[in-house]
């Protein structure tokens, strides 16, 4: 299972979330609720 990185685009909060190559991106982000971006990595 791939892991994913996430920032959010009101918090500026960070983190990995490991999911699932079908399931879809998480869109809310667990600290404020705003929108979440799915960066690239390059690991």
């Amino acid at each position: 299972m791939p892991t994913y990185e996430y920032k959010c685009t009101a918090c500026g909060r960070r983190f990995e979330q490991r999911q699932a190559i079908t399931e879809a991106p998480l869109k809310d982000c667990p600290e404020c609720k705003g929108r979440l971006r799915r960066l690239v990595s390059g690991r």
